[in-house]
């Protein structure tokens, strides 16, 4: 399990999404997000991330369990809200 962190936290109504490589449509995404302690499991269409993917409830980090070297690449966080000036941060992931 790797754990990409956001470095911050959220606060209620901020929109958050991830992105995959240079895929235009976000990895997850949530609006207007009502902040919690758990964890939030991700339903995500591209199959290599199915069943693999939680969001932090107040970080918004990224959560990739199973991971393989399939899922090496660019990960792009983005996060804004009314409250906030939009933060974007790139990962880099390597898998062996």
């Amino acid at each position: 399990t790797v754990a990409l962190r956001t470095g911050t936290e959220l606060h209620n109504g901020d929109e958050i999404k991830w992105w995959f490589g240079d895929d235009k449509n976000p990895l997850t995404q949530h609006s207007e997000r009502t902040i919690t302690d758990n964890d939030i499991e991700c339903d995500v269409s591209d199959e290599r991330f199915r069943s693999k993917l939680q969001l932090g409830g107040k970080t918004g980090d990224l959560i990739i369990s199973d991971i393989r070297t399939i899922h090496s690449g660019v990960y792009t966080v983005q996060i804004s809200g009314k409250n906030r000036k939009t933060k974007n941060k790139r990962f880099i992931v390597t898998v062996n």
